[in-house]
């Protein structure tokens, strides 16, 4: 169960970085005047996984619930790279200078990128963080209250 694993870790807010790439070749960050906003998450790397069944359901009813939401495209994840075979035009070499920029570990924290103005960018983040916060939340709860059951 690698969502119960992720899960394990406590959620804390990320700053919103900004990182530009004026060279880039993808439409989505071109879009957005060729930067992208940006939010780290130290242990939760994999939460968005298209290679496991598991994170994948739980990933794309995730985007979909903050999409919905914000009534936009929702975002992207570090967990959704080229050599995952996704890539939003963004190169592998695009996703080390991101990770470089606001100083992530690709084998620590998961990324998640919006690439709108700043405004829906940070609104669309504290969305994600508050939706991941209920899920992280409803986890521990249920967690102890299994603890506390088996106990009686």
């Amino acid at each position: 169960m690698v969502l119960e694993t992720i899960f394990e870790e406590t959620i804390s807010p990320s700053v919103l970085y900004l990182v530009k790439l004026p060279d880039t070749k993808s439409k989505i960050i071109q879009n957005n005047n060729y930067q992208i906003y940006c939010a780290k998450y130290a242990n939760y790397k994999g939460l968005f996984r298209k290679d496991v069944s598991e994170t994948k359901k739980f990933g794309r009813m995730f985007c979909d619930n903050v999409a919905d939401k914000m009534e936009n495209f929702g975002f992207f994840t570090s967990d959704e790279r080229p050599k995952y075979g996704i890539s939003y035009g963004i190169t592998e070499n695009e996703y080390d200078y991101i990770l470089e920029q606001i100083g992530a570990d690709e084998g620590h924290h998961l990324v998640v990128m919006f690439a709108y103005p700043e405004r829906e960018a940070l609104e669309t983040m504290t969305c994600f963080e508050n939706m991941l916060r209920k899920k992280y939340l409803n986890y521990q709860l249920n967690k102890n209250h299994e603890y506390i059951s088996s106990r009686l």
